[in-house]
């Protein structure tokens, strides 16, 4: 009976360690996200306001690590907002923003056609029910 037990804890362990192991191989296949995906790109999208219907906003990065953004409120005559500075990628798959003003941003990555704003905090992810709003997407030439 021992060796029995003994014979089926073994198999169920080879078992769990083959799913861990194509697991850990699935995740390699994945391709990493690099800067240079994001050289000379476009973002664009309407991000949620607090009195207005939305922000219209544009995000270019340019190869040269620098950035310009311009942001317009929506439903009312606004001023158009320009911003310029200059962008990194960090290790955490994070664009981050140093703005001329001082200012810093984080852009999360979800993938190469889509950008989240974090905002002025280095957070993981955005706790809000409306973080589905905070998502700029490549624009196409």
């Amino acid at each position: 009976m021992r060796k029995r037990t003994l014979f089926i804890t073994i198999i169920c362990m080879a078992v769990l360690l083959a799913s861990c192991a194509s697991t850990q191989t699935e995740t390699e296949k994945q391709p990493a996200a690099k800067a240079e995906q994001f050289f000379d790109s476009t973002f664009v999208g309407i991000l949620p306001a607090a009195d207005a219907p939305g922000i219209n906003t544009r995000l270019t990065l340019n190869a040269d690590y620098t950035f310009s953004c311009t942001q317009q409120g929506l439903g009312k005559v606004s001023d158009v907002f320009k911003e310029t500075g200059k962008w990194e990628f960090t290790a955490e798959k994070k664009i981050q923003l140093f703005h001329d003003s001082g200012m810093v941003t984080y852009y999360k990555i979800i993938n190469e056609n889509e950008i989240q704003l974090l905002g002025i905090e280095n957070v993981d992810e955005l706790n809000s029910p409306l973080a589905e709003f905070y998502i700029l997407k490549r624009e196409t030439k």
